[in-house]
């Protein structure tokens, strides 16, 4: 990959190349951890894929986008004081989140940074088509933005004092933040009243949610316009778009969920996930249920129709020996701990507790992993797989286990226990950061040597992916690497 790096470096996409006017929004960013015992090791925030909007947090406004891997050189703070690379390593890098069309930072002090579209975003400007060029912190709550009883008030002053980040997610145009008091709060677009007042005005700060007050929440999750709520006791709230029933509210057409809303459920959920219309959850029994939209096989269940409320993913699975405790266990984790499913736009990767991976859903662009066809003669396509199916790790991963997976758009991330990472599915734009810009890669390929200063031997000896995120069509991954 070093000599194909090399020799593409002059072919990335500049804006007004013709080749990018259909340009789809798609970007990676990837991050390593600063091992303490090894001092000459550092933490490295890259990025690659689409840079349109400023997603790519790389300060380069002249560029659509980057299909190598780039780092990450600064952050900014609302004091506009800059944290260049290798004080990223003093800050510390709690986790990475992306967003359908941004990206968030989460430091090891519990707070927040973002770039993007800060239309969509929310970092106090709401003005349209606004974007943010360099990951910034997100504005703290004043206390008129705060609910609750006069303890959980005092514990915030006007500037936001105490306002400490445990998790956060980005939908298409709404970010939810979940802070280590267990408050919910939201910013960004309302439109489909996704941030959960009552309303579908726009909010710029952080605003706290109050019907999700004293619920004991432990993880949010968002969707293009929904978003959802798990609490410790195994309850789940919903609210914001639910034409596909992805609230599991019923089928309601134009007739959004306002506030937060109970699902009606026999099931007790102990961790839930979104795609961009539908919903993943398991229960404390190890069962895996989903509902939403189902157009592509999404939901698992074998069919291709819409599901209003949640159902038992019934096959794929054998619930008497894989009972997904570790990715039950890591809802209140939260973080690195809670990347054992993801769902993108219309599919769905599944790690169970031995490490192995089972896809399914929309395979259109090869982000199953399962190949593009059902016999060696590619007589018939694979578009859709409607069960899990489990992927060959002994061929596609080298035998390896795999510890976390993000799927995009329409591409697909998945990292090892030794810290190897894996891509595939659709390049467009340069989203598998491997230096292609179109076309699409059907089985997962290794990406590796991000630097191109550090030369690398096979198998890697100075970096190591640490965690990885993708949002609607891009990914981040923490990587550990020598200075």
């Amino acid at each position: 990959m070093k000599s194909i790096n090399f020799l593409n470096k002059t072919k990335r996409c500049i804006f007004n190349f013709n080749y990018y006017n259909n340009f789809q929004r798609n970007h990676y960013c990837s991050i390593r951890k600063n091992s303490k015992r090894n001092e000459n090791k550092i933490i490295s925030l890259y990025s690659w894929g689409c840079s349109k909007d400023g997603k790519l947090g790389n300060n380069d406004e002249l560029v659509d986008c980057e299909p190598f891997p780039k780092r990450i050189e600064m952050i900014k703070t609302n004091n506009d004081e800059i944290i260049d690379n290798f004080s990223l390593s003093d800050i510390g890098i709690k986790d990475v989140e992306c967003g359908h069309y941004h990206t968030m930072i989460i430091d090891k002090n519990d707070n927040l940074y973002q770039c993007g579209w800060t239309s969509f975003v929310g970092i106090n400007n709401l003005m349209k088509n606004h974007k943010n060029l360099i990951a910034t912190s997100v504005i703290k709550p004043s206390n008129k933005n705060i609910v609750g009883n006069n303890n959980n008030i005092n514990n915030i002053t006007d500037e936001g004092d105490g306002f400490k980040v445990k998790s956060v997610s980005g939908g298409r145009r709404h970010t939810l933040i979940l802070t280590k008091e267990g408050r919910v709060f939201s910013y960004g677009i309302g439109s489909e009243y996704q941030l959960g007042h009552g309303d579908n005005n726009n909010r710029s700060d952080p605003t706290e949610i109050k019907e999700l007050s004293n619920k004991g929440i432990i993880k949010v999750v968002s969707g293009w316009g929904h978003s959802l709520a798990l609490s410790k006791f195994g309850e789940l709230y919903s609210w914001g778009f639910s034409n596909d029933s992805q609230t599991g509210h019923g089928f309601l057409i134009d007739k959004p969920i306002k506030v937060p809303k109970l699902i009606s459920s026999d099931f007790k959920f102990k961790n839930v996930f979104s795609g961009s219309d539908f919903v993943i959850a398991l229960t404390d029994k190890g069962e895996l249920v989903s509902f939403g939209s189902n157009e592509f096989g999404q939901l698992g269940n074998g069919t291709q129709i819409n599901q209003e409320f949640p159902t038992i993913i019934k096959s794929g699975f054998n619930y008497n020996h894989d009972k997904f405790n570790k990715i039950i266990e890591s809802a209140a984790e939260g973080g690195r701990f809670d990347k054992r499913i993801s769902c993108g736009f219309s599919h769905c990767l599944i790690l169970n507790d031995s490490g192995e991976l089972f896809t399914f859903g929309w395979n259109g662009n090869g982000q199953l992993g399962i190949g593009n066809s059902s016999s060696s003669s590619n007589s018939s396509r694979i578009t859709n797989q409607t069960i899990p199916i489990k992927l060959d790790s002994s061929r596609l991963f080298d035998g390896e286990k795999i510890e976390m997976v993000s799927a995009g758009r329409n591409h697909s991330v998945a990292l090892t226990q030794s810290g190897r990472l894996y891509v595939w599915g659709n390049s467009n734009h340069g989203k598998l950061g491997n230096g292609t810009v179109s076309g699409n890669q059907y089985e997962p390929m290794e990406l590796f040597d991000f630097n191109e200063s550090v030369p690398q031997s096979f198998p890697l000896e100075f970096q190591k992916v640490l965690n990885i995120s993708s949002g609607f069509d891009h990914t981040i991954i923490e990587l550990l690497e020598d200075k």
